[in-house]
């Protein structure tokens, strides 16, 4: 009678603190990933967490492994995952256009200010596109608005401030990238915001503009169905995403040629 052989689980390399929580977070984010945030992080409990580790990398860690040497409690655990995830969770935002953005601005004939808004203009749809599929595709982007959603709730514990001081320090970290891109992009260009209007605001404007419609993406894709425009050479249509076309409504309104910029 053949029986079915049984795993034995060995003993692994004694582990530092450092490497344990490390483990415990990467492993928490992959079960955030896959199985989302539900009303929370209470789902991440230690056995939970443990039978993951178990059963993805045959890695077993006990209670007495982690709390108070690691952790000092199950919440504690949580608030550091969630913390990781206000910290990464934009990342794809920030970087998921600008290898696309170079390239055009690069093969761009830019020597006139006509050609130079026709580029801006491409630029803004090309950017405002990607950044929409990007979104769409992320699943730590949808983990991030789960852990906006619970700092805007109003809990005013000290695990949600720690959580909000997370989400702020991504914010102002999504805002210097943006503005060195939009200061670089004023330059060459040949563009300047109009009167009364500063680089900080017009950042923060761009950035809600393609949080918003992304938060109805998530919701309804329906509702901001991408639209066909006759903005291409002779007319032809293009395909804009909401978050594009709001994003150059911005830049229409908001900027002006530059009469004192320099072009060679």
């Amino acid at each position: 009678m053949n029986k079915t052989p049984v795993r034995k689980m060995t003993r692994g390399p004694r582990r530092s603190s450092e490497q344990i929580r490390t483990l415990l977070v990467d492993a928490g984010l992959r079960i955030v990933v896959e199985e989302g945030l539900a009303n929370g992080a209470e789902h991440l409990t230690f056995k939970r967490v443990f039978d993951f580790l178990e059963e993805s990398e045959h890695i077993r860690l006990t209670h007495a492994s982690v709390i108070r040497r690691v952790f000092d409690s199950q919440e504690d655990y949580q608030t550091a995952v969630l913390k990781v995830i206000a910290t990464r969770g934009a990342e794809d935002l920030t970087s998921a256009a600008t290898a696309i953005v170079q390239e055009i601005i690069l093969e761009a004939d830019l020597s006139t200010p006509e050609l130079r808004r026709a580029c801006l203009s491409e630029v803004v749809r090309v950017a405002g596109n990607v950044a929409s599929e990007v979104l769409r595709t992320s699943p730590m982007w949808r983990a991030w608005i789960g852990v906006w959603a619970l700092s805007a709730s109003g809990n005013q514990s000290t695990a949600s401030q720690e959580i909000r001081d997370a989400l702020s320090s991504t914010y102002e970290q999504i805002d210097l990238s943006a503005v060195n891109f939009y200061s670089q992009a004023l330059t060459i260009f040949g563009t300047r915001f109009k009167p009364g209007i500063s680089i900080h605001s017009f950042t923060v404007a761009a950035s809600s503009v393609i949080e918003g419609c992304s938060l109805r993406d998530l919701v309804d894709s329906s509702k901001v169905a991408a639209l066909e425009l006759p903005t291409g050479p002779d007319g032809t249509l293009q395909t804009w995403s909401l978050q594009s076309v709001a994003l150059m409504a911005l830049v229409d309104s908001l900027t002006e040629i530059d009469p004192d910029a320099v072009h060679g």
